[in-house]
């Protein structure tokens, strides 16, 4: 047996991840006319995280 995952199951998943971009995120749909989507919003979570991980300096946001 091999410790890699089935192919079958990393197609499907690559699949499902492909699908995100067309699921608006639903908490902002009745305050938004365009809101982004769970994709856009996957994205920019992994990016803060790994700006986090990484250590990298903080910036003020600017209003």
């Amino acid at each position: 047996m091999s410790d890699l995952p089935d192919l079958r199951e990393v197609v499907r998943f690559v699949f499902e991840l492909g699908q995100l971009r067309r699921e608006a995120r639903h908490g902002w749909l009745r305050i938004h006319e365009d809101p982004e989507s769970v994709a856009e919003h996957t994205q920019h979570a992994a990016l803060w995280l790994l700006d986090r991980l990484l250590g990298a300096p903080s910036f003020p946001v600017l209003s």
